[in-house]
């Protein structure tokens, strides 16, 4: 859990340096490499709402 909060700080402050394409690589790279808990995978499933 601790690398992932140093990954996110990390991610926030590329964005904030302009650094976009970085930040995404890392993101990326962290999303594709490990196993999400079941809670971050409905966060990251889009959900549609009949409104």
């Amino acid at each position: 859990m601790e690398r992932e909060i140093i990954q996110d700080t990390l991610a926030h402050a590329l964005v904030e340096a302009g650094e976009h394409v970085r930040a995404a690589g890392l993101l990326h790279h962290r999303t594709t490499t490990r196993r999400h808990h079941a809670y971050e995978d409905l966060l990251l499933t889009t959900r549609t709402t009949g409104s």
